[in-house]
C-alpha cells in the first residue's frame, strides 16, 4: 500500500464519515434490524374495479336477442319479418327444425312418328332421421287444355300437423306437333307458400278454412278430403292419352297415337 493510501484510511479511520453523508452515498443494508410497519406500501398499476354483470339480452343460444324472439312470438306480429326474426310457428326449413329431407323424382318421354310414350316416377321423400308424424301424401289432377291436357302433381311434406314445404311438377302433354312443357318447383321452408300460385288447386279445393302457415295441407283428413286427386282415381284415359298407375315403382305410365 502505499504513504498516500495509508494516509487517507488513517483520516476516514479518525474523522468517521457524517450519517447523511454515509446515507446519500453508499447502500444502506439494514433489513434486518427494520420492523414490517416500516417498510413502504407498494403502489402499482391502478386497475378499476370488475363492473356487476348486465342482462344485455342477448342469447347465446340463437345468436340473437331474446327481446326481439319475445316480439316475434307475439300474436299480433305473427308473419311479420322482424328483422329477419321470424316467429317460431314459422319454422325454418333446417336440420335442427326438421332433419334432412332427400327428395327424387324422374319424368321420361318418348315420341316417335307413331306412337308416343311417358313414364312419372313420383317423388319419394326420405327423412334422415324420421320422426313420428313425417311424411308426405303426393297428389295429381289431370286437366283437359287446348290440344292436349296438363298433368299437375305434388309431394307435400308434413311433420306431424305441421307443413315444410312440397315438391311440385306439372307436363303438358304433347301436342299433335310434338310441343311439350315441363315445370318443377321445389319449395320448402319459407318460401313453401309458393304452393298457392304453382299449384292453387292443392292450395285452395277442398281445404275447408286455410290457414296463413298452410298447415291445413298436413291435417289428419286432408288426405280424405282430396281423395278426387289421388293417383289412383285418375281416369283411364282423357283426350286421347291413356293412363296407367304402377304401384310398385309409384309411377304412372301414359301412352298415345302420336297421330291422333
Amino acid at each position: 500500500m502505499t504513504i498516500a493510501a495509508r494516509v487517507l484510511l488513517s483520516a476516514l479511520l479518525v474523522f468517521p464519515v457524517p450519517l447523511a453523508l454515509a446515507e446519500e452515498c453508499l447502500p444502506v443494508f439494514k433489513l434486518d434490524s427494520m420492523q414490517v410497519s416500516d417498510i413502504t406500501e407498494l403502489q402499482g398499476v391502478a386497475v378499476p374495479a370488475v363492473p356487476a354483470p348486465k342482462n344485455t339480452g342477448y342469447d347465446f343460444g340463437t345468436g340473437r336477442g331474446h327481446r326481439q324472439r319475445e316480439e316475434a312470438a307475439r300474436p299480433e306480429n305473427a308473419g311479420s319479418d322482424l328483422n329477419g326474426v321470424l316467429p317460431e310457428r314459422y319454422p325454418l326449413y333446417s336440420p335442427f327444425k326438421a332433419g334432412r329431407i332427400r327428395l327424387t323424382s324422374l319424368i321420361r318421354l318418348t315420341i316417335d312418328a307413331e306412337k308416343g310414350k311417358a313414364e312419372i316416377e313420383f317423388p319419394r321423400v326420405e327423412f334422415e332421421d324420421a320422426r313420428a308424424g313425417d311424411r308426405a301424401s303426393t297428389f295429381i289432377r289431370a286437366a283437359p287444355e287446348i290440344s292436349s291436357p296438363l298433368l299437375s302433381w305434388a309431394a307435400v311434406i308434413c311433420s306431424g300437423r305441421r307443413y315444410l314445404g312440397y315438391k311440385g311438377s306439372g307436363l303438358k302433354l304433347p301436342e299433335k306437333s310434338g310441343a311439350y312443357s315441363i315445370n318443377e318447383t321445389l319449395a320448402l321452408g319459407s318460401l313453401k307458400a309458393l304452393v298457392g300460385k304453382t299449384h292453387p288447386w292443392l292450395a285452395t279445393a277442398p281445404a275447408g278454412k286455410a290457414s296463413p302457415e298452410l298447415d291445413h295441407l298436413c291435417a289428419a283428413d286432408f288426405p280424405e278430403r282430396m281423395k278426387d286427386y289421388k293417383i289412383e282415381t285418375l281416369p283411364a284415359g282423357l283426350d286421347g292419352f291413356n293412363f296407367k298407375y304402377d304401384p310398385e315403382k309409384n309411377a304412372l305410365k301414359i301412352t298415345w297415337k302420336a297421330a291422333r
